[in-house]
């Protein structure tokens, strides 16, 4: 949307905006971060340890879910990291298995929970399409996941009705219908 040159750490870009949108912050060639336009100052912090944007409301919201998520995906790796302790202290294969299935399926649980209550909370505005964004990009091909049909299920008209949901759901629908017709289904 623009550029500025960063001098001694810092930049300032000034402008009036019609409508809200995301961007990304690019440094180079390389994208670092998802930025929310909007009326306000907005604060950008990058350190060797974390990229952070706050100081509007909407850009907030998407740091703490950034950060709630972060916590998230953090306990998923300790469990790795348990798992491997219990397996040295010499528990059964069973307990350990046990224990690592429940303690994930729990957090996978609160992973969907804070996924489609981002999305759900934000369906009216570009943050609930970036949540959308976030669960269907990662996909090797455009699919209607459960949790994707979740999001779509409970989702306002006008949500569907955004392009990128929109072309996205179509997308998705060739796609299982030329599975469908190359099994013979």
């Amino acid at each position: 949307m623009d550029s500025c040159e960063v001098t001694h750490g810092s930049f300032a870009m000034k402008g009036h905006l019609d409508s809200v949108a995301i961007a990304t912050l690019f440094v180079d060639d390389t994208p670092l971060i998802p930025i929310v336009l909007e009326e306000g100052v907005l604060n950008v912090s990058l350190t060797g340890l974390a990229y952070r944007v706050s100081g509007t409301p909407l850009n907030n919201a998407l740091y703490s879910f950034f950060d709630d998520k972060n916590k998230l995906d953090s306990q998923v790796n300790e469990l790795g990291r348990t798992e491997s302790q219990m397996i040295m202290n010499g528990n059964s294969a069973d307990a350990v298995r046990h224990y690592v299935d429940s303690v994930y399926t729990s957090i996978s649980e609160s992973m969907t929970e804070l996924i489609t209550g981002f999305i759900r909370t934000n369906y009216s505005n570009v943050l609930g399409l970036c949540g959308f964004g976030m669960l269907s990009y990662g996909l090797p091909r455009p699919m209607i996941t459960p949790l994707i049909r979740q999001v779509l299920d409970d989702a306002p008209q006008e949500f569907k009705e955004n392009p990128l949901v929109r072309n996205y759901v179509m997308a998705a629908n060739r796609e299982m219908s030329q599975q469908n017709l190359a099994s013979g289904n």
